[in-house]
């Protein structure tokens, strides 16, 4: 459903395929004025930095006029990120966290939307439980990139660098998860913890098989396209771009955590 999501946002939309692609340079653009802005104040975390680029893009009259849809958004940015994450980690010392990053990823992100959602609620009455949780989720997550950054000026111990960064790596899953489970209350009025939470491990799980096998299958083409002879720079250079919006498109369509499969598929890269 994922690449029928994609294309149904562009024609209700009526987004173009330039305007699309002005959001790309736009973006680029950004991306690049932010890192020169970093060069000249290095004591400034470059995250910061980031948001600041983009709260000034956000009140130009140009920006006001594109929309990015939240499913181009996960597609063309955060899947691939999270795929070079992911790729370029220490695996080894991630395996030796494993049981700080699984708590950290899910059961604090998953107390951070209900203490969040639970305290808005409380002092806004207005604002309903699922609307709070709903925040929660968008706000529980932390930045796998921003961790990264601010590791290159303060000093951070080995091990619980590599908790930050696998739990900044996963993170994301949970809390777009606990978004869908936040939105669909919203929607709905009525939520099941019991009935989410089966929901939840189902999603996951399917998400970690998806990645193992989608990576499997990636490996096995390129392997025998090179014992077949067939040594195209150019095509292995595509297939490698492309890996990580197929795995993520499929591991969607099949209803199951794209993040996860993309995450899980960058480690066995």
């Amino acid at each position: 459903m994922s690449a029928i999501k994609i294309t149904a946002s562009f024609c209700e939309n009526g987004t173009s395929i330039m305007e699309f692609t002005a959001i790309i340079i736009i973006l680029l653009l950004a991306i690049a004025a932010s890192n020169l802005l970093d060069k000249a104040f290095p004591w400034l975390p470059l995250p910061l930095i980031q948001i600041v680029c983009g709260m000034i893009l956000a009140l130009t009259p140009v920006a006001r006029d594109l929309r990015l849809e939240p499913h181009i958004f996960m597609v063309l940015l955060v899947a691939p990120i999270l795929f070079r994450e992911a790729e370029v980690g220490d695996i080894p010392a991630l395996w030796r966290v494993r049981k700080q990053v699984v708590l950290m990823a899910f059961l604090l992100v998953f107390i951070t939307v209900f203490a969040i959602g639970l305290a808005v609620h409380r002092l806004t009455p207005m604002v309903s439980l699922a609307a709070g949780f709903a925040l929660g989720a968008i706000l529980g997550p932390t930045d796998a990139i921003a961790v990264v950054s601010i590791s290159s000026r303060v000093f951070i111990d080995e091990k619980l660098m590599a908790t930050l960064k696998g739990e900044g790596l996963i993170n994301d899953a949970s809390g777009v998860i606990s978004f869908h489970f936040a939105v669909a209350a919203m929607v709905t009025g009525s939520f099941s913890f019991l009935q989410a939470g089966g929901q939840f491990l189902l999603v996951c799980a399917g998400g970690l098989v998806m990645g193992l096998i989608l990576m499997a299958v990636k490996n096995t083409v390129t392997k025998r396209l090179r014992n077949a002879g067939v040594h195209s720079t150019p095509s292995f250079m595509i297939i490698e771009i492309l890996t990580p919006f197929l795995i993520y498109l499929l591991a969607e369509e099949l209803g199951v955590s794209g993040i996860i499969a993309v995450v899980v598929a960058g480690t066995r890269q």
